[in-house]
């Protein structure tokens, strides 16, 4: 019963979604690198644009971490919910 709890499909998805979330930080900072080398604007601008997207990136990622903190503290409340009905069963 608890090697359900180490392996159960929360986990699968905690690390599903932490990859999916390095690819997605990957495409954004290549997307934002493509596009300052093929810029027609002046620095200041693109600078600008790099700042406003990287922010973009950073309220994105904590809002994952959110995400990912709150399936952490379920999964934890599920262990010990089960590991309390383990103990009281035997």
């Amino acid at each position: 019963m608890i090697a359900g709890l180490i392996h159960g499909p929360e986990i699968d998805s905690i690390s599903e979604n932490r990859s999916n979330m390095k690819n997605v930080l990957f495409v954004l900072l290549a997307g934002v690198a493509l596009g300052m080398l093929l810029a027609p604007d002046k620095g200041s601008k693109t600078w600008g644009k790099l700042v406003d997207s990287l922010d973009d990136v950073k309220k994105k990622t904590l809002d994952e971490i959110d995400n990912l903190v709150t399936k952490g503290k379920d999964l934890a409340s599920k262990g010990k919910t089960a590991t309390r009905n383990a103990t009281r069963a035997w």
